[in-house]
């Protein structure tokens, strides 16, 4: 988008996101927290959790360049590197988007079933 639309067009976009859904959240912070205490408890959101700690940290520390060069020695090439990084930010990318998928799931059945009870 950078190069295509302007410069941090990006940000705008999820600004454009994340704001709304920051009021949203304040102005219900009541009800938000009540349904984050019952998803907090699914195995969607550990795993959830899992993807985010993998693609945001792990990646990280597993893609330091210094590892790299002190594993592979005189063999250190940073394609490799940039391909070992990448690989397990797709893992957390995945492991996210699982999760994201069985909370929607998760979340349209509690509330098909509050229709049902009311």
């Amino acid at each position: 988008m950078d190069n295509y639309v302007a410069h941090h067009t990006w940000k705008v976009l999820v600004a454009l996101i994340v704001l709304p859904s920051l009021v949203w959240v304040i102005k219900e912070r009541q009800r938000f927290i009540e349904e984050f205490a019952h998803y907090s408890n699914t195995f969607a959101f550990g795993l959830f959790t899992a993807g985010v700690l993998t693609t945001y940290i792990f990646s990280r520390l597993y893609g330091r360049q210094e590892f790299w060069q002190a594993i592979l020695e005189e063999s250190y090439s940073g394609t490799f590197k940039s391909v070992a990084e990448e690989v397990v930010e797709l893992l957390g990318y995945s492991l996210i988007l699982i999760a994201t998928l069985e909370l929607l799931l998760l979340a349209r059945r509690i509330y098909q079933a509050r229709q049902i009870s009311t």
